[in-house]
């Protein structure tokens, strides 16, 4: 009976089926409280991510970022 109460707490919070188990607490609001803690973690990522360049981006430089960067240190 636990490990059903599990799978539906999991599967109410967005938390896949293979993480259900890893779900603690005595009580059904006690599980409910740690899966509410972990659904962060199983967010589906965005479409699209960026580290800041992108290959269409021609105007980055990399020795000139090495110099501009000495210059702030020194």
């Amino acid at each position: 009976m636990n490990d059903d109460i599990r799978q539906e707490i999991a599967d109410a919070y967005g938390i896949p089926a293979t993480f259900a188990h890893r779900l603690v607490g005595e009580t059904r609001k006690e599980m409910e409280r740690d899966a509410r803690s972990l659904a962060p973690f199983f967010r589906e990522p965005p479409e699209h991510l960026s580290g800041g360049l992108s290959p269409e981006d021609t105007r980055f430089d990399p020795v000139e970022a090495v110099r501009a960067a000495r210059r702030r240190k020194y």
